[in-house]
This record gives structure tokens, C-alpha cells and sequence, in this order.
């Protein structure tokens, strides 16, 4: 082995020793990143492996520790760029369960969405929606919905990545599909979350088009796309046999809107086909007005 792979990209030498295991508990705590009603978020240093990760922690009461321990083991089953990974699990030294997943640095949706910007920050907010509805859409093909979407549970990393975060409402689409308690946030809530009812998967589908609909409310009214207008009216249809019947769905006339092609849940007229058109052959058409001009210059030429 060359000396070149004995050191980092730094050019200092790797420590190849094995990290020593300390007596006494293995994550430092830091600051509080943030309270629930049922638990703790914390920044913690696992001197195990040297790194700080983010640990969340129940809240006294024997419920909040049953349903803490239930979110870490369906959390921990969704492996997904989208959605924050879930490191390590136990009890604390107060006999408390707790988790342990990846420090985000970033912001929230939410945050974001207070920040404000002009039309390309807010094409890019779109953006980490469709991301999320990915993400959503492969905790729905593993078997689970999370019946709590909302800005401020989707991160906006530093490096531009979104991840769905608190999967503490998530249950299975078998436990979903029977009748329980009301349970959300109100303002993202489908009319059937609101009332108890049986779930299926259309009850994220409205989550995902309010936070939609939220993110286009910080456009100016008469530079809001009527396409994405149509995309976040039929992901929150009242009756979710007029929603999309899936996140997957959903996400695929999102993406359909970015890449200029038609939108499944918008009536075109023909000024806007034209329009959608015209958009999506941009640079075709100016390579060829480009082409014609320069040969009538040509021309222009050889007849004087």
C-alpha cells in the first residue's frame, strides 16, 4: 500500500487503531435542537464512532415510551436518501428508550418557506416537494404511511437534499386501513384523517398537496403556474377517490411540470399548448432561427 492511501485527503496519516470503548454511557449531550409532545430532540457525540448525531428521547409516561420505541422500529425500515436514517436504539440511564438517526444541518420547509425569494428560489422549494413525494412514495411501497406531512417535517439540507424527518404518527397501511383515533395536524389533515376513519395511502397524497399548495401561496398570484395549481387541487380533493391515487403518481405530473411536458390534472388551452410548447423546444427553436438568419446573410452575400 502506497503512502498515499496510509493518509486522508488532507495529507494526514488515517489513525488505523480501533476506537476505544469507554466505561459510562456512549453519547455526550449537547444543545436541545427541538420538543414534541412526546419527546426530546437532542445533538449528542457518539464516542463510540466519534460523530454527533441527533438522539431523541421519550417524554415521561409509559405510552410515550411504547409508541417512541414503535417510530424508531418503523423508521429504521425505510432506507432512503429522503428520509433521515436511523443509527441506534436503547435506553437511557433513567431507564428511558431513546433513538439515534443523522444530524441534519439545514433548514426546515417551513423555514424556508418564511425566508421568502424570488421566482427561482421558489421553483426550487417546488422542487423539494416532488423530492419528498419520492421519498413518500417508497415508505408507501415498504408497507407505511406517515399521516403527518408538513413543512415544517421537511428538512432542506445544506447540501440541497430533502429528507422526510418525525415518522412518530407513521403506522403500517394494515393498521391504517381500520378505523382510529384522530390524529395529524389539523391544517394538513384529509377530511378522513379529521374524521377517524379508515387510511390508505391517499391520506399522504393530501399532505403532500397542501404542503404544494402552501409553497405556492408565496408566489405572486398572477405568477403562480396554473399546471401546479391543478397538481395541489387534486392531490387535496375532499374525496380521495379524486385525488392521485398514489404519491407515485403525484410526484410523476409534478416532474412532468419541470421538464415542460403536460400536466395530467390541467385543462390546456390552446395558448397555453402552444406556450408549453414553445417552452419545451426552446433551444431546438433558437439553434434553428439562428441557422436561418446566418443563411440569409450567406445568401445576402453571393447575390451582391
Amino acid at each position: 500500500m502506497s503512502s498515499r492511501d496510509d493518509a486522508d485527503l488532507s495529507g494526514a496519516p488515517l489513525d488505523d487503531s480501533p476506537t476505544p470503548i469507554r466505561p459510562g454511557p456512549r453519547y455526550d449531550l449537547g444543545g436541545v435542537l427541538g420538543r414534541g409532545g412526546m419527546g426530546v430532540v437532542e445533538v449528542a457525540h457518539d464516542t463510540v464512532l466519534g460523530r454527533d448525531v441527533a438522539r431523541k428521547t421519550v417524554l415521561p409516561g409509559e405510552s410515550f415510551a411504547a409508541r417512541l420505541e414503535r417510530e424508531a422500529r418503523l423508521a429504521a425500515r425505510l432506507e432512503h436518501p429522503g428520509i433521515v436514517p436511523v443509527y441506534d436504539g436503547g435506553k437511557d440511564s433513567e431507564g428511558r428508550p431513546f433513538y439515534t438517526m443523522r444530524l441534519l444541518r439545514g433548514q426546515s420547509l417551513a423555514d424556508a418557506l418564511r425566508a421568502g425569494g424570488g421566482p427561482a428560489r421558489r421553483s426550487s422549494l417546488v422542487r423539494h416537494v416532488l423530492d419528498a413525494a419520492a421519498a413518500i412514495a417508497y415508505a408507501h411501497r415498504r408497507g407505511i404511511i406517515h399521516r403527518d406531512l408538513k413543512p415544517s417535517n421537511i428538512m432542506v439540507g445544506d447540501l440541497g437534499e430533502t429528507v422526510v424527518t418525525d415518522w412518530g404518527l407513521a403506522c403500517t397501511l394494515d393498521e391504517a386501513a381500520r378505523p382510529g383515533p384522530r390524529v395529524g395536524t389539523p391544517a394538513y389533515c384529509s377530511p378522513e384523517q379529521a374524521a377517524g376513519e379508515a387510511l390508505d395511502v391517499r391520506t399522504d397524497v393530501y399532505g403532500l398537496g397542501a404542503m404544494l399548495d402552501e409553497v405556492l401561496s408565496a408566489y405572486e398570484e398572477e405568477d403562480t403556474p396554473e399546471a401546479l395549481r391543478a397538481v395541489a387541487a387534486r392531490a387535496r380533493a375532499p374525496r380521495r377517490e379524486d385525488r392521485y391515487p398514489n404519491a407515485d403518481t403525484f410526484a410523476a405530473d409534478l416532474l412532468a411540470w419541470f421538464e415542460g411536458r403536460q400536466v395530467l390534472a390541467h385543462s390546456y388551452s390552446t395558448f397555453e399548448l402552444v406556450g408549453l410548447l414553445a417552452r419545451r423546444w426552446r433551444a431546438p427553436l433558437a439553434v434553428g432561427l439562428i441557422a436561418t438568419l446566418l443563411l440569409g446573410v450567406v445568401i445576402t452575400i453571393g447575390v451582391f
